[in-house]
């Protein structure tokens, strides 16, 4: 059960919508102030709204969606403890799973092979 709710598709989707907005509101806010510092018109109050603009869209995307991240984060860290528990206890053939299950790095990279 540990497992299949971590490579769950409804997790992996939640990671990557979170993981786009991200990247996407911080790709975005400098190339909003650039925009407006570059314009034909450079004018200050450009920049100022594009600014404030960007503050706010991290604010209310950013923000959340890196809460979000970080609660995957804390519950994968948590299973895999329990994962890592379970094979103490159930010497079976897959005892070792564990030790070689998300160990190299960020464990959300495995959605990604």
């Amino acid at each position: 059960m540990l497992v299949r709710e971590d490579l769950s598709r409804g997790r992996a989707l939640v990671f990557l919508l979170c993981a786009g907005v991200v990247t996407l509101v911080a790709g975005l806010d400098p190339a909003m102030v650039i925009d407006a510092a570059d314009s034909a018109s450079s004018d200050t109050t450009d920049v100022a709204v594009a600014s404030v603009l960007g503050l706010l869209l991290l604010a209310v995307l950013a923000v959340p969606a890196l809460f979000v991240l970080r609660a995957l984060r804390m519950r994968s860290a948590r299973r895999f403890e329990l994962l890592r528990q379970w094979a103490a206890v159930d010497r079976g053939p897959d005892a070792d799973f564990p030790a070689r299950y998300g160990a190299e790095g960020y464990p959300h990279g495995r959605f990604f092979y």
